[in-house]
């Protein structure tokens, strides 16, 4: 019995088998004859296989496998060769660019909305191989659209051309000129080659031998080559000028400094001396009057009585000799004996010739006979006698280069062969003698070169009238003031006298022991 319920059982299960069509869901009675499998539900669904991105790859299937990436998420099917994201191609179209491949540019662009993609004519896109000879016509051109460049040469014809359409500045002048000249006469109206070219004078037009306007460019040529030379010319006047500038604004730096120590000096003068004369405090004069020193001081005479020296114990005494080398003796004195030798003692060797004076030097420009002075004289004689025989050939230098502050110079045929110093040419033309040498206010014309003070009439006189107006600074204004210095005073003392002064005149003493 258990038999045979179990070959009924595997029958029934072999005879679904072999009919091959499932059906899973509500209505399991009715399945479509083309299904195989066949699902219907309305509160179930059917989930496929779910896998990442990289277990989807690992994975290689029949052809028209299916499953849902849970990294994209989205449905993918196997094509045999590669995994098929359905997501992309729901909305598309697989391979489709814009490239143009027949035409010179592209002729669509696509434009996507949402979920849509559109296909348009691609902006300034149509060619004239885009369109059908005959398809545009009048009905199609907008008015004022086409420009002169859109038109074809002879293209448009007097048939086409509206009266009074085209305008003077539409016009050819060369094929205008050529049918005014084959249509009408040139007479009195009309522009002509005299109305053209101007005949005033400096005009470089000219009228040609065929009537036409020449210019001749030759004498505006020279005239620009002859302007160059005055341009250099100019060049190096301006160089020379700026050069003398410099050196003006140094003697300018120079006279302005010095002006202001004088200006200083006056002032001292001034405060000093109480008043502005200069001659009133002159001693002029001191002379010895008999007894009496007389001395005269801005025209006053003062004396002092010197009679007190005048006895035997005073310093009046005479120097004499007695004739004999070096003895001098004075008046109550000793004979003071005086060395008259020489350096070596000896008072003979005094007198001697060119062959007795030693010279240590060597020379360089001629051999010397002997080391004295006459050696090198005949050893300069020689080279002269040289230089005079030798004749044709001249003397010539034939390298210069420095050694130290000095130019050394190599000559042959008499050429000058030796040293040059150069430092105390080089600091007198650096300094120029103390005075510098830079320009400062861009004139050549306004330094001082010469000044002088006239003292009788108190004028200070510059020899630049552009530094000074009139050339000339009056200071007699200055003159006058406080009361001239004068000796008040004299008293004899033991060994001279004692001078006493007021208003800055003399005040000290006089010592007459040396006398």
């Amino acid at each position: 019995m258990k038999r045979t319920l179990f070959f009924l059982v595997l029958g029934l299960l072999l005879a679904t088998t072999a009919k091959g069509q499932i059906k899973i869901g509500d209505n399991p009675q009715t399945i479509d004859p083309s299904s195989v499998l066949e699902l219907e539900s309305g509160s179930r669904v059917l989930v496929v296989t779910r896998v990442s991105t990289a277990e989807m790859n690992a994975i290689t299937p029949l052809p028209g496998a299916v499953v849902y990436n849970t990294d994209l998420q989205c449905i993918h099917y196997y094509n045999g060769t590669e995994w098929i994201n359905v997501c992309e191609e729901v909305g598309g179209i697989p391979n489709l660019t814009t490239d143009p491949f027949i035409n010179t540019r592209s002729t669509i662009v696509i434009t996507t909305d949402g979920e849509n993609n559109h296909i348009e004519v691609a902006p300034n896109s149509i060619r004239t191989e885009q369109i059908v000879d005959g398809g545009i016509n009048g009905d199609d051109i907008q008015d004022n659209s086409i420009g002169q460049n859109k038109i074809g040469n002879d293209a448009v014809g007097a048939n086409e051309l509206e009266e009074n359409a085209v305008g003077v500045e539409a016009l050819n002048n060369v094929e205008v000129e050529t049918y005014l000249e084959d249509y009408f006469t040139n007479t009195v109206g009309y522009i002509t080659n005299v109305d053209i070219v101007s005949g005033d004078t400096g005009n470089d037009l000219m009228i040609g031998i065929d009537g036409g306007a020449f210019y001749e460019e030759q004498p505006v040529l020279d005239a620009i080559a002859a302007n160059a030379g005055d341009i250099s010319t100019n060049a190096g006047n301006i160089q020379t000028n700026s050069d003398a500038i410099a050196v003006n604004t140094g003697n300018i730096g120079t006279n302005t400094s010095a002006i202001s120590a004088n200006t200083t000096s006056i002032s001292d003068h001034i405060t000093n001396d109480g008043d502005l004369d200069d001659q009133n405090e002159t001693l002029t004069s001191a002379i010895i009057d008999g007894n009496e020193l007389v001395l005269t001081e801005s025209g006053t005479e003062t004396r002092v009585d010197l009679g007190t020296f005048n006895n035997t114990g005073s310093d009046n005494q005479d120097l004499s000799t007695n004739g004999n080398p070096g003895n001098i003796s004075i008046d109550n004195g000793s004979t003071l004996n005086l060395n008259v030798n020489d350096g070596d003692f000896n008072a003979s060797n005094e007198i001697q010739n060119a062959a007795e004076v030693d010279v240590a030097a060597n020379p360089t420009n001629y051999t010397e006979s002997a080391t004295n002075v006459e050696g090198h004289l005949n050893g300069i004689d020689n080279a002269i006698g040289t230089i005079i025989a030798n004749g044709g050939s001249d003397g010539v230098v034939t390298d210069i280069t420095t050694t130290g502050n000095n130019l050394v110079v190599t000559g042959i045929n008499g050429g000058f062969n030796g040293n040059v110093p150069m430092e105390t040419l080089v600091d007198n033309a650096v300094s120029n003698n103390g005075y510098l040498t830079a320009e400062a206010d861009g004139s050549a014309t306004n330094e001082l070169t010469d000044i002088s003070f006239n003292a009788t009439t108190n004028i200070l006189s510059l020899s630049n009238s552009a530094t000074v107006a009139g050339a000339t600074a009056d200071l007699s204004s200055l003159a006058g003031g406080g009361a001239d210095g004068v000796v008040s005073n004299v008293a004899a003392s033991a060994t001279g006298f004692d001078v006493t002064g007021a208003n800055g005149g003399f005040n000290g003493s006089i010592d007459l022991d040396a006398v």
